[in-house]
Protein backbone atom coordinates (compact mmCIF):
# COMPACT_ATOMS: atom_id res chain seq x y z
CA UNK A 1 0.00 0.00 0.00
CA UNK A 2 2.96 2.31 0.59
CA UNK A 3 3.64 2.84 -3.12
CA UNK A 4 -0.03 3.66 -3.64
CA UNK A 5 0.10 6.27 -0.90
CA UNK A 6 3.19 7.77 -2.55
CA UNK A 7 1.26 7.97 -5.81
CA UNK A 8 -1.39 10.08 -4.09
CA UNK A 9 1.03 12.43 -2.33
CA UNK A 10 1.53 14.85 -5.27
CA UNK A 11 -2.24 15.01 -5.68
CA UNK A 12 -2.93 15.75 -2.03
CA UNK A 13 -0.28 18.48 -1.83
CA UNK A 14 -2.14 21.35 -0.36
CA UNK A 15 -5.51 18.14 -7.12
CA UNK A 16 -7.76 10.36 -21.77
CA UNK A 17 -9.41 8.46 -18.93
CA UNK A 18 -13.15 8.09 -18.59
CA UNK A 19 -15.62 7.19 -15.87
CA UNK A 20 -17.74 4.09 -15.78
CA UNK A 21 -21.05 5.83 -16.36
CA UNK A 22 -23.14 4.17 -18.99
CA UNK A 23 -24.79 7.52 -19.74
CA UNK A 24 -21.66 9.55 -20.42
CA UNK A 25 -22.66 13.08 -21.47
CA UNK A 26 -21.48 14.31 -24.85
CA UNK A 27 -18.10 15.99 -25.12
CA UNK A 28 -17.92 19.78 -25.08
CA UNK A 29 -15.91 21.86 -27.52
CA UNK A 30 -13.61 23.72 -25.12
CA UNK A 31 -12.88 26.38 -27.75
CA UNK A 32 -16.56 27.30 -27.69
CA UNK A 33 -16.69 27.86 -23.92
CA UNK A 34 -16.54 31.45 -22.74
CA UNK A 35 -14.64 31.39 -19.44
CA UNK A 36 -14.92 35.16 -18.97
CA UNK A 37 -16.49 36.02 -15.64
CA UNK A 38 -19.99 37.49 -15.79
CA UNK A 39 -20.07 38.01 -12.03
CA UNK A 40 -20.86 41.65 -11.24
CA UNK A 41 -23.27 41.65 -8.29
CA UNK A 42 -24.90 44.69 -6.72
CA UNK A 43 -26.28 44.92 -3.16
CA UNK A 44 -30.04 44.64 -2.69
CA UNK A 45 -32.43 44.69 0.24
CA UNK A 46 -34.38 41.54 0.97
CA UNK A 47 -38.02 41.75 2.06
CA UNK A 48 -38.40 42.26 5.80
CA UNK A 49 -38.13 39.00 7.77
CA UNK A 50 -37.34 37.09 4.57
CA UNK A 51 -35.86 33.62 5.07
CA UNK A 52 -34.17 31.35 2.56
CA UNK A 53 -33.52 27.62 2.51
CA UNK A 54 -30.35 27.02 0.53
CA UNK A 55 -30.93 23.77 -1.34
CA UNK A 56 -29.52 22.47 -4.60
CA UNK A 57 -32.20 21.72 -7.19
CA UNK A 58 -30.48 20.91 -10.45
CA UNK A 59 -32.67 19.98 -13.39
CA UNK A 60 -32.43 16.82 -15.47
CA UNK A 61 -31.83 17.76 -19.10
CA UNK A 62 -29.61 20.74 -18.27
CA UNK A 63 -25.82 21.04 -18.25
CA UNK A 64 -24.04 23.12 -15.60
CA UNK A 65 -20.53 24.42 -16.34
CA UNK A 66 -18.18 25.62 -13.60
CA UNK A 67 -14.68 27.03 -13.60
CA UNK A 68 -12.47 26.25 -10.60
CA UNK A 69 -9.08 27.91 -10.03
CA UNK A 70 -6.67 26.92 -7.28
CA UNK A 71 -3.56 28.98 -6.51
CA UNK A 72 -0.90 27.88 -4.02
CA UNK A 73 2.12 29.80 -2.80
CA UNK A 74 4.46 28.02 -0.40
CA UNK A 75 7.86 28.46 1.17
CA UNK A 76 9.74 25.73 3.02
CA UNK A 77 13.04 25.80 4.89
CA UNK A 78 15.01 23.07 6.64
CA UNK A 79 17.82 24.15 8.93
CA UNK A 80 20.44 21.77 10.31
CA UNK A 81 24.20 21.88 9.67
CA UNK A 82 23.15 23.32 6.30
CA UNK A 83 20.05 25.18 5.13
CA UNK A 84 17.76 24.04 2.35
CA UNK A 85 14.99 26.30 1.07
CA UNK A 86 12.28 25.96 -1.52
CA UNK A 87 9.68 28.33 -2.91
CA UNK A 88 6.79 26.98 -4.95
CA UNK A 89 3.90 28.66 -6.75
CA UNK A 90 1.22 26.66 -8.48
CA UNK A 91 -1.93 27.57 -10.40
CA UNK A 92 -4.47 24.97 -11.50
CA UNK A 93 -7.50 25.56 -13.69
CA UNK A 94 -10.41 23.17 -14.06
CA UNK A 95 -13.60 23.23 -16.10
CA UNK A 96 -16.28 20.98 -14.62
CA UNK A 97 -19.40 19.81 -16.42
CA UNK A 98 -22.25 18.64 -14.17
CA UNK A 99 -25.18 16.78 -15.75
CA UNK A 100 -28.05 15.56 -13.52
CA UNK A 101 -28.94 11.94 -14.30
CA UNK A 102 -31.88 11.40 -11.94
CA UNK A 103 -33.60 12.98 -8.93
CA UNK A 104 -35.24 11.00 -6.12
CA UNK A 105 -38.43 12.00 -4.32
CA UNK A 106 -36.47 13.49 -1.40
CA UNK A 107 -34.43 15.65 -3.78
CA UNK A 108 -31.29 13.50 -3.71
CA UNK A 109 -29.60 13.74 -7.09
CA UNK A 110 -27.35 11.51 -9.14
CA UNK A 111 -24.93 13.66 -11.13
CA UNK A 112 -22.46 12.90 -13.89
CA UNK A 113 -19.37 14.99 -13.05
CA UNK A 114 -16.87 15.51 -15.88
CA UNK A 115 -13.47 17.22 -15.78
CA UNK A 116 -13.74 18.87 -19.20
CA UNK A 117 -10.44 20.68 -18.96
CA UNK A 118 -7.49 20.81 -16.58
CA UNK A 119 -4.16 22.62 -16.56
CA UNK A 120 -1.25 23.49 -14.28
CA UNK A 121 1.33 26.27 -14.32
CA UNK A 122 3.89 25.89 -11.54
CA UNK A 123 7.30 27.17 -10.53
CA UNK A 124 9.60 25.47 -8.01
CA UNK A 125 12.75 27.49 -7.30
CA UNK A 126 12.73 28.77 -10.87
CA UNK A 127 11.94 25.41 -12.47
CA UNK A 128 8.77 25.74 -14.54
CA UNK A 129 6.15 23.03 -14.89
CA UNK A 130 3.36 23.61 -17.43
CA UNK A 131 0.74 21.17 -18.64
CA UNK A 132 -2.69 21.44 -20.26
CA UNK A 133 -5.13 18.58 -20.57
CA UNK A 134 -4.67 16.76 -23.85
CA UNK A 135 -1.01 17.76 -24.27
CA UNK A 136 1.21 15.03 -25.66
CA UNK A 137 4.00 14.10 -23.26
CA UNK A 138 6.78 11.54 -23.60
CA UNK A 139 6.77 8.41 -21.47
CA UNK A 140 9.37 9.87 -19.09
CA UNK A 141 7.03 12.71 -18.12
CA UNK A 142 3.79 10.75 -17.90
CA UNK A 143 4.28 9.97 -14.21
CA UNK A 144 4.82 13.66 -13.48
CA UNK A 145 1.42 14.50 -14.96
CA UNK A 146 -0.39 11.28 -14.06
CA UNK A 147 -3.39 12.92 -12.36
CA UNK A 148 -3.93 15.37 -15.22
CA UNK A 149 -3.75 12.66 -17.88
CA UNK A 150 -6.14 10.44 -15.93
CA UNK A 151 -8.65 13.21 -15.14
CA UNK A 152 -8.83 15.00 -18.49
CA UNK A 153 -12.27 14.34 -20.04
CA UNK A 154 -12.96 11.80 -17.27
CA UNK A 155 -16.47 11.29 -15.88
CA UNK A 156 -17.53 9.88 -12.52
CA UNK A 157 -20.86 9.93 -10.71
CA UNK A 158 -21.92 11.69 -7.53
CA UNK A 159 -24.93 11.11 -5.30
CA UNK A 160 -25.76 14.44 -3.66
CA UNK A 161 -28.32 15.54 -1.07
CA UNK A 162 -30.15 18.87 -1.58
CA UNK A 163 -28.08 20.30 1.30
CA UNK A 164 -24.87 19.70 -0.67
CA UNK A 165 -23.78 16.70 1.39
CA UNK A 166 -22.04 14.11 -0.77
CA UNK A 167 -23.58 10.70 -0.15
CA UNK A 168 -21.33 8.73 -2.48
CA UNK A 169 -18.85 9.01 -5.31
CA UNK A 170 -18.96 6.04 -7.65
CA UNK A 171 -18.14 4.85 -11.17
CA UNK A 172 -14.67 6.30 -10.71
CA UNK A 173 -12.55 3.13 -10.73
CA UNK A 174 -11.51 3.51 -14.37
CA UNK A 175 -9.91 6.87 -13.55
CA UNK A 176 -8.02 5.29 -10.64
CA UNK A 177 -7.00 2.37 -12.87
CA UNK A 178 -5.50 4.80 -15.38
CA UNK A 179 -3.53 6.47 -12.59
CA UNK A 180 -2.20 3.09 -11.47
CA UNK A 181 -1.38 2.09 -15.03
CA UNK A 182 0.77 5.21 -15.45
CA UNK A 183 2.05 5.86 -11.95
CA UNK A 184 2.42 2.60 -10.04
CA UNK A 185 5.80 0.88 -9.79
CA UNK A 186 5.17 -2.79 -10.34
CA UNK A 187 2.15 -5.07 -9.90
CA UNK A 188 -0.59 -4.09 -7.45
CA UNK A 189 -2.30 -6.61 -5.18
CA UNK A 190 -6.10 -6.67 -5.42
CA UNK A 191 -6.61 -5.58 -1.79
CA UNK A 192 -4.21 -2.66 -2.29
CA UNK A 193 -6.05 -1.64 -5.44
CA UNK A 194 -9.36 -1.53 -3.52
CA UNK A 195 -7.76 0.63 -0.84
CA UNK A 196 -6.47 2.97 -3.54
CA UNK A 197 -9.94 3.24 -5.10
CA UNK A 198 -11.35 4.39 -1.76
CA UNK A 199 -8.50 6.80 -1.02
CA UNK A 200 -8.71 8.29 -4.52
CA UNK A 201 -12.46 8.94 -4.30
CA UNK A 202 -12.38 10.30 -0.75
CA UNK A 203 -9.14 12.28 -0.76
CA UNK A 204 -9.07 13.65 -4.30
CA UNK A 205 -12.37 13.48 -6.18
CA UNK A 206 -14.52 14.43 -3.21
CA UNK A 207 -12.61 17.69 -2.50
CA UNK A 208 -13.04 18.67 -6.16
CA UNK A 209 -16.80 18.09 -6.02
CA UNK A 210 -16.96 20.08 -2.77
CA UNK A 211 -15.66 23.14 -4.61
CA UNK A 212 -18.94 23.19 -6.58
CA UNK A 213 -21.29 21.93 -3.88
CA UNK A 214 -20.86 23.62 -0.51
CA UNK A 215 -22.84 22.14 2.38
CA UNK A 216 -25.62 24.32 3.81
CA UNK A 217 -27.83 23.76 6.86
CA UNK A 218 -31.33 22.42 6.31
CA UNK A 219 -32.89 25.24 8.35
CA UNK A 220 -34.13 28.49 6.87
CA UNK A 221 -31.65 31.37 6.93
CA UNK A 222 -32.14 35.11 7.32
CA UNK A 223 -29.80 38.09 7.51
CA UNK A 224 -27.14 37.47 10.21
CA UNK A 225 -28.03 33.76 10.53
CA UNK A 226 -24.92 31.79 11.50
CA UNK A 227 -23.85 28.18 11.80
CA UNK A 228 -20.71 26.09 12.25
CA UNK A 229 -19.35 22.90 10.74
CA UNK A 230 -16.82 20.81 12.66
CA UNK A 231 -14.47 19.05 10.27
CA UNK A 232 -13.10 15.54 10.86
CA UNK A 233 -9.66 15.69 12.49
CA UNK A 234 -6.74 15.80 10.05
CA UNK A 235 -4.03 13.44 11.26
CA UNK A 236 -0.43 14.27 10.43
CA UNK A 237 2.68 12.51 11.65
CA UNK A 238 3.49 15.04 14.35
CA UNK A 239 0.11 16.64 15.13
CA UNK A 240 -3.64 16.32 14.76
CA UNK A 241 -5.47 19.35 13.39
CA UNK A 242 -8.97 20.08 14.65
CA UNK A 243 -10.83 22.65 12.56
CA UNK A 244 -14.18 24.42 12.52
CA UNK A 245 -15.78 26.31 9.65
CA UNK A 246 -17.97 29.22 10.72
CA UNK A 247 -20.58 30.81 8.45
CA UNK A 248 -22.80 33.88 8.59
CA UNK A 249 -25.31 35.36 6.16
CA UNK A 250 -23.77 38.74 5.44
CA UNK A 251 -26.42 40.14 3.12
CA UNK A 252 -28.02 39.87 -0.30
CA UNK A 253 -27.02 40.82 -3.84
CA UNK A 254 -28.22 40.51 -7.40
CA UNK A 255 -26.15 39.24 -10.30
CA UNK A 256 -27.95 40.27 -13.46
CA UNK A 257 -31.52 39.19 -12.56
CA UNK A 258 -30.62 36.45 -10.07
CA UNK A 259 -30.96 36.84 -6.30
CA UNK A 260 -27.89 35.86 -4.27
CA UNK A 261 -27.51 35.05 -0.58
CA UNK A 262 -24.02 36.21 0.47
CA UNK A 263 -22.26 34.15 3.13
CA UNK A 264 -19.08 35.00 5.01
CA UNK A 265 -16.93 31.97 5.81
CA UNK A 266 -14.05 31.60 8.25
CA UNK A 267 -11.83 28.78 9.48
CA UNK A 268 -10.36 28.35 12.93
CA UNK A 269 -8.24 25.46 14.15
CA UNK A 270 -5.96 24.13 16.81
CA UNK A 271 -3.17 21.55 16.60
CA UNK A 272 -2.50 18.82 19.15
CA UNK A 273 0.90 17.06 19.14
CA UNK A 274 0.69 13.31 18.58
CA UNK A 275 2.06 10.78 21.11
CA UNK A 276 4.70 9.84 18.52
CA UNK A 277 5.84 13.47 18.31
CA UNK A 278 6.23 13.67 22.08
CA UNK A 279 8.07 10.36 22.15
CA UNK A 280 10.51 11.58 19.51
CA UNK A 281 11.02 14.92 21.30
CA UNK A 282 9.48 17.00 18.51
CA UNK A 283 9.19 20.64 19.54
CA UNK A 284 6.10 22.03 17.79
CA UNK A 285 6.93 25.73 17.78
CA UNK A 286 4.16 27.09 15.54
CA UNK A 287 0.96 25.71 14.02
CA UNK A 288 -1.31 28.38 12.56
CA UNK A 289 -4.09 27.32 10.20
CA UNK A 290 -6.83 29.78 9.30
CA UNK A 291 -9.00 30.91 6.43
CA UNK A 292 -11.73 33.23 5.22
CA UNK A 293 -13.88 33.83 2.19
CA UNK A 294 -17.32 34.38 0.68
CA UNK A 295 -19.96 32.16 -0.89
CA UNK A 296 -22.78 33.33 -3.13
CA UNK A 297 -25.82 31.07 -3.43
CA UNK A 298 -28.19 31.70 -6.32
CA UNK A 299 -31.72 31.18 -4.97
CA UNK A 300 -33.34 31.61 -8.40
CA UNK A 301 -31.34 28.81 -9.98
CA UNK A 302 -30.76 26.83 -6.73
CA UNK A 303 -27.00 26.48 -7.30
CA UNK A 304 -23.73 27.96 -6.07
CA UNK A 305 -22.99 31.07 -8.14
CA UNK A 306 -19.50 31.71 -6.80
CA UNK A 307 -17.14 30.88 -3.96
CA UNK A 308 -13.82 32.54 -3.14
CA UNK A 309 -11.77 31.41 -0.15
CA UNK A 310 -8.20 31.70 1.10
CA UNK A 311 -6.49 29.38 3.60
CA UNK A 312 -3.14 30.14 5.24
CA UNK A 313 -0.86 27.80 7.14
CA UNK A 314 2.30 28.46 9.13
CA UNK A 315 4.18 25.51 10.60
CA UNK A 316 7.49 25.29 12.43
CA UNK A 317 8.95 22.40 14.41
CA UNK A 318 12.32 21.00 15.42
CA UNK A 319 13.55 17.57 16.45
CA UNK A 320 16.85 15.85 17.28
CA UNK A 321 18.28 13.68 14.49
CA UNK A 322 21.67 12.02 13.96
CA UNK A 323 24.03 13.74 11.52
CA UNK A 324 24.36 11.45 8.50
CA UNK A 325 28.13 12.01 8.30
CA UNK A 326 29.20 12.07 11.94
CA UNK A 327 26.39 10.23 13.69
CA UNK A 328 26.18 12.98 16.33
CA UNK A 329 22.76 14.29 17.30
CA UNK A 330 21.84 17.67 15.85
CA UNK A 331 18.69 19.78 15.98
CA UNK A 332 16.80 19.96 12.70
CA UNK A 333 14.24 22.74 12.26
CA UNK A 334 11.66 22.83 9.51
CA UNK A 335 9.33 25.70 8.68
CA UNK A 336 6.55 25.97 6.13
CA UNK A 337 4.36 28.90 5.17
CA UNK A 338 1.65 28.53 2.57
CA UNK A 339 -1.41 30.28 1.20
CA UNK A 340 -4.06 28.55 -0.90
CA UNK A 341 -6.81 30.38 -2.77
CA UNK A 342 -9.82 28.58 -4.25
CA UNK A 343 -12.23 30.32 -6.63
CA UNK A 344 -15.26 28.56 -8.14
CA UNK A 345 -17.68 30.26 -10.49
CA UNK A 346 -20.73 29.19 -12.47
CA UNK A 347 -20.12 29.77 -16.19
CA UNK A 348 -23.40 28.68 -17.72
CA UNK A 349 -26.54 26.57 -17.51
CA UNK A 350 -27.84 25.17 -20.78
Amino acid sequence: MKKLILLLLPILFFAAGCGESGDKPGDIDMAAIDTTSTFSPVPVEAPKDAKYKLQYKLEVGKTYLYKYTRFVSEEQKISADTIMAQKVTEKRNYIFKVVPQSIESDGTMELAFTVEDISIDADANGKKVVYKGGDEVDSAKKKQFVEFIALHKATFNVQLKPSGEIVEIFKSNKIADKMLEIGANGPIAENEKKEFYTAFSENYLKPLVMQVFKVFPEKELAKDSSWALNLPPMNFEIFTLNSTHNYKVNGFQKNQDDFLVVIDASLISNAVPTPAAKQNKVDLKKTAYSGSGKQYFNTDKSVLQKSATTVSMALEFSLPLPNQRTGKMITVTQSQNSKTSNVTELLSIK
